[in-house]
């Protein structure tokens, strides 16, 4: 083999990579826009400043929470943060204002919506699950033809072959 054909095994591996990488990025996206959104009302958490306290719901959509103390007063949302704000990872909030501090373990309810699973995310989820798998042996499998090149081109020299 000579190394001129290399480059076209090399580009070719490359664009296998990608389009992979393209294709798990594509099937992630289409998963979180496929949630269903339920509300939840009255999830009752003990502020913290400390640590992020962990909700009964996940994939929540922290710009539709409300927040209220336990005489049911409101408190403003810019007293918490969440733990993400992409729509498939929030799942933990925390109290982070200076101004809210008195707030810190007082109990505190919230209503917010949430992303359920539903058919078409776990199919997908397992979607990419699967491709996962394949992307785990990907760098294994790239190391030995990078390896077999090596070995190639070494005993080529010995060989006194061109």
């Amino acid at each position: 083999m000579e190394l001129e054909k290399l480059y076209s095994g090399a580009l070719t591996l490359i664009l296998v990579a990608v389009l992979v990488a393209i294709g798990i990025t594509v099937i992630v996206n289409m998963s979180t826009s496929v949630l269903d959104t339920t509300t939840y009302t009255d999830d009752k958490f003990l502020a913290s400043n400390s640590s992020c306290i962990t909700l009964t719901n996940e994939y929540i959509s922290s710009d539709t929470a409300t927040f209220e103390n336990q005489s049911h007063s409101s408190v403003a949302a810019s007293c918490f943060t969440w733990d993400s704000t992409a729509a498939k990872t929030a799942t933990c909030v925390k109290l982070t204002d200076e101004s809210c501090g008195y707030l810190n373990a007082t109990y505190i309810n919230t209503s917010y919506t949430y992303g359920v699973e539903n058919d078409a995310t776990t199919a997908l989820d397992s979607s990419v699950t699967s491709v996962g798998g394949f992307v785990t042996w990907f760098a294994v499998i790239v190391v030995m033809l990078a390896t077999a090149v090596i070995l190639g081109i070494v005993m080529k020299g010995f060989t006194g072959r061109e």
